[in-house]
């Protein structure tokens, strides 16, 4: 398997100094990725319509968001630094897949996983102002983990989710939580 996307990204940002009121900037730009794994499969169950996979995986991202240079009232330059970093992901989910035995449609499929990565980012993420660099601990190399279901209710509506957990160095950690849809006309 592989799969390319791209995508451009449009943010409205606020920045609110020290006894200063809220002011907003622009950040836009462009985001490319590649990935490539292959499904391994490990056991079958033909009476439960369920079987058992392996998928390792590999992606690379290229992030070409670029921040406005902003400057607040007082004079004070806000940018952002990490632009052109390129992120790289290395991880396995094991996968339990079945089809829906209470659906009439042969299309209605399922699976349950758990994952596990490790993600690599080449800059560091954070914020200069007047030159006074400020970055994010803890988030060039990050392991994570994650549980997830996704569906195919039928040949057009997909539905997903998952949480994962990231931690780093520095005592980083973030909690993701995501749902999605995906109907096709």
């Amino acid at each position: 398997m592989s799969i390319h996307w791209l995508m451009y990204s449009l943010f409205n940002n606020t920045v609110s100094g020290e006894g200063l009121a809220s002011e907003q900037y622009k950040l836009k730009g462009i985001t490319n990725s590649i990935e490539a794994g292959y499904t391994l499969k490990l056991a079958e169950n033909t009476t439960k319509n369920i079987a058992y996979f392996i998928q390792p995986s590999v992606q690379l991202i290229w992030m070409g968001i670029k921040p406005d240079i902003h400057y607040e009232a007082n004079g004070t330059e806000v940018k952002g630094i990490g632009d052109g970093n390129i992120q790289s992901r290395v991880g396995i989910r094991l996968l339990i897949n079945g089809v829906n035995v209470q659906s009439t449609d042969k299309n209605s499929l399922f699976y349950s996983y758990i994952e596990a990565n490790w993600n690599h980012n080449s800059k560091d993420f954070g914020v200069s102002a007047n030159g006074v660099i400020s970055t994010q601990k803890g988030k060039k190399d990050t392991g994570e983990l994650k549980f997830g279901i996704e569906g195919q209710l039928n040949n057009q509506l997909n539905i997903w989710g998952n949480v994962g957990y990231q931690i780093g160095s520095h005592g980083y950690h973030d909690s993701i939580l995501m749902l999605g849809v995906n109907y096709q006309f």
